[in-house]
Parts: C-alpha cells; sequence; structure tokens
C-alpha cells in the first residue's frame, strides 16, 4: 500500500471512528497519525464530496465538515436551482473556487456554465483535475481576485484547505486581477446569474472589483463575512446598496438566519455582535438578483428554514449545541 492510499484508508476511518463516537483512544491514535502526514508531505488523497470524487490534500477539511455538518455545502445548490428555475439558465462565477467543490455541489442538481477562479497555484491544479469529471462547461482562471488590476507583494496562505492572500512587504510581487478584466476575457460570462465570493475576508474587495458586472447584470451574489478579517467590515454594504441590493439572507454553518436589510445599520452591527451566539467568526450572505422579486425571496427564505429543519431532523448532530 503507498503513502496516499494509506492516508486515504486513515482519513476514511477517522471520519467513520467520528460519527460512531465510541472509541477515544482508537479516534486520538488516528488523528495523531493522520497529523504526522500532514507534517510529513501532506499526501494527496481521493474523497467524496457531493457524489463527486475530489482530489485533495490529507489536511484538507471539507470531508471532515461534510461528514459532520449535514447542513456543509447544501446552500448553493437549492440558490442555484432557485435561479435556474427563475431566469431558464445558469451561469456561475465561483471566486475561490479552490478544489471545484462548489461546482460539484452545484452541478449534481442543475446544469449549468461555471467560471472558476482560484489563485493559489497547488488548488488551482486540483482544481482543473476535479473539474475534469464534472458536468456542465467549466472554464478556470487561475488569477488573485482583487478589487482592481494592480500588483501588490504578498501570497497565499493555506491551511487545513483554504486561503486567502496576505500582503507583505517582504515577498515576491504577485498580480492582483479584477472582476471585470476577468470577465474581459471570458465574455460568455458577463450574463453570469450568480457569483459566490469565498476568499477568507478578500470578498469585499473581490465585489469592488465587479462593479461593472454586478450594475450591469445584477446576479444573485453568495458573500462570507467575516468581519475580524477587515478593518472596515460594514462599508460593503452601502456598495452594495448604490448597486441597487437591499434584502440579504444571513447564514450561520448553512443554516438560515434572517433576512436582514443592509441599509439598516443597527441590524447589521446586531448581526456582528450576535456571531458568538451562533458560535462562527463568519456569515455567509445571500443577496437575491435582480429578476428575483421580494416576494420570491420571501418564499424562499421560508423554503430554507423548512429544508434545513429536515436536514437536520434526520441527522445525529446535536442541534442545539451546534446553531
Amino acid at each position: 500500500m503507498n503513502l496516499n492510499a494509506l492516508s486515504q484508508l486513515i482519513y476514511e476511518e477517522l471520519i467513520h471512528c467520528s460519527c460512531l463516537g465510541n472509541d477515544q483512544i482508537y479516534f486520538n491514535a488516528l488523528n495523531e497519525l493522520r497529523n504526522t502526514l500532514i507534517r510529513h508531505g501532506d499526501p494527496l488523497i481521493s474523497m467524496k464530496i457531493s457524489n463527486t470524487d475530489l482530489t485533495m490534500n490529507l489536511s484538507h477539511q471539507m470531508p471532515w465538515y461534510d461528514a459532520q455538518a449535514p447542513l456543509c455545502g447544501t446552500v448553493l445548490p437549492r440558490v442555484a436551482k432557485t435561479i435556474f428555475q427563475q431566469d431558464k439558465y445558469l451561469k456561475v462565477i465561483d471566486i475561490g473556487a479552490n478544489i471545484g467543490d462548489s461546482v460539484a455541489a452545484i452541478s449534481q442538481e442543475v446544469p449549468g456554465a461555471f467560471l472558476c477562479v482560484e489563485g493559489d497555484k497547488h488548488y488551482f491544479s486540483l482544481l482543473q483535475e476535479n473539474v475534469k469529471s464534472m458536468n456542465g462547461r467549466i472554464v478556470c482562471v487561475d488569477a488573485i481576485c482583487g478589487d482592481s488590476d494592480r500588483e501588490a507583494q504578498g501570497y497565499i496562505l493555506t491551511e487545513c484547505g483554504t486561503g486567502h492572500f496576505v500582503e507583505a512587504i517582504d515577498k515576491e510581487t504577485v498580480l492582483i486581477t479584477s472582476v471585470k478584466t476577468i470577465l474581459e476575457k471570458n465574455t460568455f460570462f458577463k450574463d453570469a446569474n450568480l457569483i459566490k465570493v469565498d476568499t477568507d475576508g478578500f470578498d469585499p474587495y473581490v465585489l469592488r472589483g465587479a462593479r461593472e458586472y454586478l450594475a450591469d447584470t445584477g446576479p444573485t451574489i453568495f458573500f462570507e463575512f467575516a468581519p475580524v478579517l477587515l478593518q472596515n467590515p460594514f462599508d460593503v454594504f452601502p456598495y452594495l446598496a448604490d448597486l441597487g441590493y437591499r434584502h440579504s439572507l444571513f447564514y450561520a454553518l448553512d443554516y438560515p438566519l434572517e433576512i436582514v436589510d443592509i441599509c439598516n445599520q443597527k441590524k447589521l452591527e446586531d448581526m456582528v455582535k450576535g456571531l458568538s451566539s451562533h458560535k462562527v467568526d463568519f456569515y455567509d450572505i445571500l443577496l437575491p438578483g435582480h429578476t428575483l422579486s421580494h416576494g420570491s425571496f420571501i418564499k424562499f427564505y421560508k423554503s430554507e428554514v423548512n429544508v434545513t429543519k429536515k436536514i437536520l431532523a434526520g441527522s445525529k448532530v446535536n442541534n442545539d449545541e451546534k446553531y
């Protein structure tokens, strides 16, 4: 048995053991072995996410989240399906595409085209490999996305399967590219009706680099809002309001919380203060596209609450603790 096969066996057994929860000593031994292998090369493995085999490193936490949190990765496919039913087509811009897990989840549920942008060279190579087995038109772009086209000194900091850009004057110069420029080279996606951004704190800057596209197309937006990583966390909301967005749906660990008016500063501040009560340090925020009426958005929210309750009711997760 080679190192990659051994690593995969250990990860699968670790997840299986954690779900059973009946042998802590065995679990600890497996976990220590996994950590040792991560420190000594972090071998590649293949794990099934959204019924799709994805190649990733042993350190990637996605399989763990997928096994432990029944709601993990379930939001975007439902959003995409709603958009497809409304607009009769689906084109997705995925900024921070990582290893292709979002495309895998969506393409299992609804046909579409996907523009996948990933700035980490290693994750980009895994993304290219993983999307070969997925359905739909998929274009991969190797780029660090930001508010404008510029040079910056820094690097992509990656750990546990996620990464973000860190500016540092003692690092090499890299090119930051805006969504506007990416779309100029990929015009087929200029009318994309869903944009998902997950860049661990860089999301507001990415959205600022997409002003022309957001103004012209008015797509549904799904982005990560991590106030602790932002100097001025609330600045993104008046920017989006100026582009015609108003109502949003806040999620904590993929659980729908409530609809929030992004022009209500007091409510936004209350949501940030409430992060700790949900045991998270970020929210995912959904803003409906301009073709979706407010009434339809309310219906979607109610549907989200019902669906997630059913998912949780069928799981073994202690829902009171997790949410």
